[in-house]
């Protein structure tokens, strides 16, 4: 039988957090020999507790003028900055072969541990997660977007979608939604907190009338 498979590349809206460090440095010419972690910190969770510590904290506060405001110390810094954080670690997701004439008619993926999407998460605002595909193409073929779906069941823990841990998470209910314009995933409420780790579930329809070529596409997941 002929055989078809599809390559999703995930685009990513990342913001990444970054703190204040030093450490011990040499040359032929200078030497330091001591040197000091001046802050840091990270958030860190189970199903039931979220924990936010911090390392050499130092004052706390915010200096403002007409044109600028600085947040001093890492804590203070995060909160009254960028609250949200996505990293997802799928590059490439290369879904599984598929028979061509497949009674089905549809392929189904749900990402790996290895490719999870991670939300950090230090606003105590409302946020969702979404996901929209481009069409998928080949030399020969074009799979719309309106064929390119998520899966989810609306159980955060199991299912199609998997998110852990579940505090202040809710699921869009049970459907296959297409992703020819931004579907939620998951969202989370003003009690959610902490790091939350997202496996969705990817499916691709209408596969038969495609001709036996590998097609690609690109999902864009962001939060907001």
């Amino acid at each position: 039988m002929k055989k078809f498979f599809g390559k999703i590349k995930v685009l990513i809206f990342l913001f990444l957090f970054l703190p204040a460090c030093s450490w011990a440095m040499s040359s032929e010419t200078y030497k330091i020999n001591a040197d000091t972690i001046n802050s840091g910190g990270n958030l860190s969770g189970s199903s039931s507790y979220n924990l936010g510590d911090s390392l050499g904290e130092s004052a706390v506060g915010v200096e403002t003028s007409a044109n600028y405001k600085s947040n001093t110390a890492f804590w203070h810094m995060v909160s009254g900055g960028a609250q949200l954080g996505l990293n997802c670690e799928a590059a490439n997701v290369y879904m599984v072969d598929y028979t061509l004439g497949n009674a089905n008619n549809y392929s189904k993926y749900i990402f790996s541990t290895s490719q999870e999407c991670v939300v950090v998460d230090n606003s105590s605002v409302p946020w969702t997660l979404t996901m929209q595909s481009t069409d998928m193409t080949s030399t020969k073929n074009n799979l719309a977007n309106n064929n390119v779906f998520l899966v989810t069941d609306g159980a955060v823990a199991s299912g199609d979608t998997i998110t852990s841990p579940t505090t202040g998470i809710s699921e869009s209910a049970s459907s296959d939604y297409s992703l020819n314009t931004p579907r939620s995933i998951i969202s989370g409420d003003v009690t959610a907190a902490g790091i939350y780790n997202n496996r969705p579930t990817v499916k691709l329809t209408n596969l038969n009338s495609l001709f036996n070529e590998n097609i690609t596409g690109t999902v864009t997941i962001t939060i907001q």
